[in-house]
């Protein structure tokens, strides 16, 4: 039977629906293993900008750029308006300015991030023990059943997290959930910004087969070109290499032949393989490097 989470109200009800049965909301998640799934991946929404509108309402519906202004600053990260003109981390600040002339541009204050990411993770911490991060702006959570530390199933406990952030901390976050790191990240990065999505054990390797669902697998996975030809994969397309047709792929793009579906290597971090993936850390954080959030790539 598939069931539905309510985002609204934070409560799973029965069958698919358009609105909720108890409070009439209509931010309606419905996943046949709604209930079964326990990893999770929250990412804050354009993090660094997002903090700053909050602390600047006048700018809620401008277009915002966090980074150093001068020749030779780059963009640390933009708010989702300043996206929509083109301009993304780690650009260059005078492409960024002609692109979007009219935006804001905020130096980063790296003091203010630490300490909204520390009361981020202490709403973290009151649904479960077991919390990854993976820098200032994003974390993993376990919340089976051995480590989540309420009563509600997985799925309300983190649309809890997910309304505690947006009432207590003033930003909002997207949420991916599945049954390990890897399928969460992807399933976190699906409906940005304030989404919710999942992705379960039993469809994983139809998710996965598509071209574009195989994008930057180095990137989400540790796989690297070696990994992959070590394991018998016809690799046929390398980023700046050339493709079978002849076309040259850009970006950190990495498109392999079918036959990854198949590697162990692949199948352990995707879950479908034996191996537990998510590492059991407690609070041990990675800051993040030069640049922040921005840097790494785009949310």
């Amino acid at each position: 039977m598939t069931c539905a989470l309510c985002r609204d109200c934070c409560e799973i009800v029965a069958g698919p629906a358009e609105v909720c049965v108890r409070c009439g909301g209509t931010r309606l998640l419905a996943h046949v293993e709604i209930e079964s799934l326990g990893i999770a991946h929250v990412d804050c929404d354009a993090f660094y900008a997002s903090v700053e509108k909050r602390d600047r309402p006048e700018l809620a519906r401008e277009p915002l750029i966090v980074g150093h202004a001068g020749g030779r600053g780059v963009v640390v990260t933009a708010c989702y308006v300043a996206r929509t003109f083109g301009v993304h981390s780690a650009m260059p600040m005078f492409q960024a300015l002609e692109l979007c002339p009219h935006a804001t541009v905020i130096a980063p204050d790296m003091g203010k991030y630490k300490r909204v990411s520390e009361a981020i993770r202490t709403i973290f911490s009151s649904a479960t023990s077991v919390v990854e991060p993976l820098s200032l702006d994003e974390a993993y959570l376990d919340l089976t059943d051995d480590y989540r530390t309420e009563a509600p199933p997985d799925a309300e406990a983190l649309a809890t997290i997910s309304r505690r952030i947006e009432g207590e901390i003033g930003i909002t976050v997207s949420i991916g959930l599945s049954c390990n790191k890897f399928l969460a990240k992807l399933a976190s990065e699906l409906e940005k910004p304030r989404g919710f999505s999942a992705i379960g054990r039993a469809e994983a390797k139809a998710f996965l087969a598509p071209v574009h669902n195989r994008k930057n697998l180095t990137v989400i996975t540790g796989l690297t070109i070696d990994n992959l030809v070590f394991e018998g994969l016809s690799v046929t397309g390398v980023a700046g290499r050339r493709n079978g047709a002849g076309t040259i792929i850009s970006g950190r793009e990495v498109i392999v032949s079918a036959g990854v579906l198949n590697s162990p290597l692949l199948l352990q971090r995707s879950g479908i393989g034996p191996a537990p993936l998510l590492q059991r850390r407690t609070h041990t954080s990675r800051t993040a490097g030069p640049g922040g959030e921005g840097c790494q790539r785009e949310r």
